[in-house]
């Protein structure tokens, strides 16, 4: 049997790669660039978005049961769901001499009911009901915190005050402290209300995390978060008056952001810049001016 021999042609030969210097860094470029981008990427936080909602926003202390400082004399725990079906814990102080007025409370980003026993001093001293409530992921309170999803806890809180508690929304004082501030301004424009009172205001999220983390000034808005709560767009919708108590030693919601909120909020105004105070180190309980304002408010 013949076997067939294939000869290969004269003309084919293999050609050996020549790999030029130019070519090679090149590639290296390449290669450093695109592991450079996926750093970039990794640690913004619409991609990190878990690790910067829990670690960084917010700091929730759980708890499985309130103490007594919590509740303090007057304290009444209550509970309520928000539309994920999350059960939120929160405490209604009765003011000893009540004069019709309600504060809403939206507190910071960190702890739980267990740290704002001062409420009920705060209740005495205004002579208004005070209702505090713990964001999910916080304290008593089910499910996880998310910048996303506040506003409907905040929302939550303010229906069960309204229809559970028959509390006239006329009458109720939206209060937030640091980062509840962005909460009680976005109550405020959305719901009728008595009045508004703001602790150490931020412009706006992506702003108080650009001046914190320095490295967050390289990112553009859309790899920060998708929803923020931006205090300066929205304070101008708000109608009813608004008291306004910054620390001028604050260096974490720096005095700059109280003062732009100030000049766009609409009269009647209050504005009271504590020389001495820090962030939230302004003693809201005892501070004259929150009593006058909620006790001048109609």
């Amino acid at each position: 049997m013949m076997q067939t021999v294939l000869k290969r042609p004269i003309w084919f030969k293999v050609q050996p790669i020549k790999l030029s210097w130019m070519y090679l860094a090149k590639l290296l470029l390449f290669f450093i660039a695109t592991f450079v981008v996926a750093i970039y990427l990794a640690f913004s936080p619409m991609v990190n978005y878990r690790f910067f909602n829990e670690k960084v926003l917010f700091k929730p202390i759980k708890c499985d049961s309130l103490g007594p400082a919590a509740l303090g004399k007057t304290g009444k725990e209550v509970s309520f769901k928000n539309k994920f079906g999350d059960k939120l814990c929160g405490i209604y102080f009765t003011a000893l001499k009540p004069n019709g007025k309600t504060l809403l409370i939206h507190h910071g980003t960190g702890g739980n009911l267990d740290l704002h026993g001062n409420c009920e001093a705060l209740a005495e001293g205004t002579g208004a009901n005070c209702f505090v409530y713990d964001y999910a992921g916080f304290g008593k309170s089910e499910g996880s915190p998310s910048i996303r999803d506040v506003p409907d806890d905040a929302r939550a809180a303010y229906n069960y005050l309204v229809n559970e508690l028959q509390t006239d929304p006329k009458s109720i004082v939206q209060f937030g402290g640091s980062l509840g501030t962005g909460l009680a301004v976005k109550m405020a424009a959305e719901k009728p209300g008595a009045g508004l009172m703001l602790f150490a205001p931020y412009t706006s999220l992506k702003d108080v995390a650009r001046e914190t983390f320095s490295f967050m000034r390289y990112y553009p808005d859309f790899l920060l978060i998708d929803k923020d709560l931006e205090t300066l767009a929205t304070i101008g919708k708000v109608k009813c008056p608004v008291l306004i108590v910054h620390g001028v030693q604050d260096h974490l919601i720096r005095i700059h952001h109280g003062d732009k909120v100030f000049a766009a909020a609409n009269e009647p105004k209050v504005y009271c810049r504590v020389a001495d105070g820090g962030h939230m180190g302004c003693g809201f309980h005892g501070c004259e001016a929150v009593n006058k304002f909620v006790r001048n408010l109609k």
